[in-house]
């Protein structure tokens, strides 16, 4: 669906033939491996926004603009993590993920014979946009 919808293909069966070359040729592992190397929340560091010395401006409040969605998320970001550093206990956390379900092996879920197999997003809400449609059924 989405080669079709970003115009990589004409028709849902094109789609579906680009797809299976694509696995078996090894790039949607390869995109995919990459995918999960950038998307590792263990690899993954989180940077703070600088903030301005004591007597100096941010660069935003010297130049008038203000500050951009993207530094805003990242913001809010990092005061939501240390909140959740003061007020969550460790094993609150350690308890939590013990009780999440393992991961799925999303190449055997491609590879399973004879199913069709789609990856699609729901997008709910968006930081920028806020709220799109909460209350959407994904079943």
């Amino acid at each position: 669906m989405a080669l079709v919808t970003v115009g990589k293909s004409a028709s849902y069966k094109d789609a579906a033939s680009l797809a299976k070359e694509a696995i078996a040729s090894g790039r949607a592992k390869a995109v995919f491996e990459e995918y999960k190397l950038l998307s590792n929340i263990k690899t993954a560091k989180i940077v703070k926004p600088k903030e301005p010395k004591a007597n100096q401006q941010s660069d935003n409040a010297a130049s008038g603009s203000r500050e951009t969605i993207l530094q805003k998320i990242a913001r809010k970001t990092c005061e939501d993590l240390e909140t959740r550093k003061k007020t969550t206990p460790l094993s609150e956390i350690q308890e939590k993920i013990a009780k999440r379900t393992p991961p799925v092996d999303f190449a055997k879920r491609i590879r399973r014979a004879g199913k069709m197999a789609v990856l699609a997003e729901i997008k709910r809400a968006s930081p920028s946009k806020g709220n799109i449609q909460l209350d959407v059924n994904t079943r």
